[in-house]
């Protein structure tokens, strides 16, 4: 009965140890996990103005006003349109929004801008020169501009 009782004692014991580990691990993990983050810079995106350019060549220059606004200067094959149109905005994580807005010809954009990673994509549909809706994905790079 002793040695089962010593016997008993000792698992529990093992039992024991293994579990303090495990939490002890599990703690060490959380806090190195905790500190990535708060290592991590967050971005803003209202009061930024930006240079987009996109593979293909299409450049524009946004300005991101505030949280209903922005402001954009589009250059495509040296013709230039400007205008300040409603968006949508949605903070994704710490470097990354989703921005949507219309245009004043009807053209929608869906943009995934990313500052950490200094990528944009955009998603947009429009209204081709045969009347039917048409869309494009564009990709490019993105480039903080100074006041």
């Amino acid at each position: 009965m002793k040695k089962k009782t010593v016997r008993i004692a000792l698992a529990l014991c093992g039992l024991f140890f293994v579990a303090s580990n495990n939490a002890k691990r599990k703690k060490l993990l959380s806090s190195e996990n905790v500190e990535a983050a708060q290592a991590e810079p967050t971005y803003e995106l209202i009061g930024q103005r930006v240079q987009l350019l996109y593979d293909g060549g299409m450049k524009a220059e946004v300005q991101y006003l505030n949280d209903t606004t922005l402001h954009r200067k589009t250059t495509v094959n040296g013709s230039v349109a400007e205008e300040r149109n409603t968006m949508v905005q949605r903070r994704i994580d710490n470097s990354r929004f989703f921005v949507n807005w219309i245009e004043n010809d009807g053209t929608t954009a869906s943009q995934v801008i990313d500052f950490k990673e200094k990528t944009v994509t955009v998603f947009l549909t429009f209204t081709g020169p045969d009347g039917k809706r048409n869309s494009q994905l564009l990709t490019g790079r993105l480039e903080l501009l100074r006041e």
